[in-house]
């Protein structure tokens, strides 16, 4: 199921593209914020996510991840 959302939050950023651009987002879970079924979240822009040029895979830890600093 997907669950995006239509106008990004005015007063947040997007840390993949560091604008808060009005366009289509989801919500990323962060780590550790966790508390029973509730925790906090971040808006990333879909279309950014989408960009898989940018992921990486450690096989030795199991993780798909993305740098978000330094990568245009």
């Amino acid at each position: 199921m997907k669950k995006t959302f239509k106008y990004f939050p005015e007063d947040m950023t997007c840390p993949l593209c560091g604008t808060s651009e009005n366009k289509e987002y989801c919500l990323i879970r962060i780590d550790n914020t966790g508390r029973g079924n509730i925790c906090e979240a971040q808006p990333m822009h879909t279309e950014c996510l989408m960009d898989i040029s940018k992921y990486r895979y450690n096989k030795e830890v199991g993780v798909i991840y993305m740098c978000v600093r330094g990568v245009k």
